[in-house]
């Protein structure tokens, strides 16, 4: 690689670089939950439940190409 591209591809990084993992895109669902469950447990009270998936996910069939 020469010295041109290796500085793009920096340049490239830290345009693309996000300085705060925070708001509405980057909530730590998993801690919260845990969190929960955690507290429930400590208290004996009945788990939460778990909420519903918006969409369903998209089962791929890999035997098709195949």
């Amino acid at each position: 690689m020469s010295e041109a591209e290796i500085e793009g591809a920096l340049a490239l990084m830290d345009t693309m670089a996000t300085d705060s993992l925070e708001g509405p895109d980057f909530t730590d669902r998993y801690t919260e939950a845990l969190a929960q469950i955690t507290e429930a447990k400590r208290e004996a009270k009945p788990l939460p439940e778990a909420p519903e998936p918006e969409q369903p996910a998209a089962v791929l069939d890999l035997m098709t190409p195949l």
